[in-house]
């Protein structure tokens, strides 16, 4: 299932980096400062959205690795290591990961 086509994910990445770069000038206190202050905004915006994505990956792996286990609630543990970070993501890589057991072999 595909959620985004490409032109949707080359919008949605664009549009608030641009949008950061235009209004980086108006914060700057004189126009030397004006191209650090863009740079450090689209430098910042490039990070989140790097650090976004793998987010979302490791999100999307566990709730794969949860259903290749058999754990029925893998959407539970994808959603809860979205919003509440490193603490779902721990118990279910050393408790609940080990209780699904080994995934079928490939083949």
């Amino acid at each position: 299932m595909k959620l985004l086509n490409n032109k949707t994910k080359i919008f949605a990445v664009l549009v608030p980096v641009l949008g950061m770069a235009l209004m980086s000038p108006a914060y700057a206190q004189s126009n030397a400062d004006a191209g650090a202050s863009i740079f450090v905004l689209i430098c910042s915006a490039l990070f989140g959205l790097i650090f976004l994505g793998l987010w979302i990956w490791l999100c999307v792996w566990i709730y794969k690795d949860a259903q290749k286990r058999g754990i029925e609630n893998g959407a539970l543990w994808a959603i809860l290591t979205f919003i509440f970070g490193l603490i779902p993501l721990l118990i279910y890589l050393f408790a609940i990961r080990n209780k699904g057991g080994n995934p079928p072999a490939q083949g």
